[in-house]
């Protein structure tokens, strides 16, 4: 006994969906993970002399990070650090006084994952002038001055 048309149809589709899914499931274990679908979380960067210290939240399944920075006036990420297997980094050899932009990125060997938010660093720590004594003459000089004299009485 024949199937009808419609019912063969539905049957043949879900046998290609199995198929697809089967074949689907084979390749994904052959071509290695996905790419990361997060971006690392809550990124820091703290400004110290001559070094930026960076940490941020790990991403689920990421094998290793990478850091996106660059440095002047505008926010442009043309430099990568590479290879960086945990959530903490320090980017050292740096100019003090030097605007410092970063973002991070999670890996596998599925690729590259979305950037983090940007953080800012301006490291080193701000020029201070030094405190100057601040000498106050004995109250008798003060009478004495003639420009003074008439502000005691």
């Amino acid at each position: 006994m024949a199937l009808p048309v419609r019912t063969a149809a539905r049957a043949a589709a879900g046998i290609c969906a199995l198929w697809a899914l089967m074949a689907l499931s084979a390749c994904e274990g052959a071509l290695g993970t996905s790419p990361p679908h997060a971006a690392p979380a809550n990124p820091t960067a703290e400004a110290r002399d001559g070094r930026v210290d960076l940490a941020w939240e790990p991403v689920t399944d990421a094998t290793r990070y990478v850091i996106l920075w660059g440095n002047g006036p505008t926010a442009t990420y043309d430099n990568e650090i590479t290879g960086i297997e945990g959530t903490e980094y320090t980017h050292e050899g740096l100019e003090n006084f030097v605007k410092y932009r970063y973002k991070i990125v999670a890996e596998t060997s599925g690729g590259r994952g979305p950037e983090s938010l940007a953080v800012v660093a301006t490291h080193g720590a701000l020029p201070v002038t030094p405190a100057r004594e601040l000498r106050l003459a004995p109250a008798t000089a003060l009478r004495s001055d003639p420009f003074l004299a008439g502000a005691w009485t």
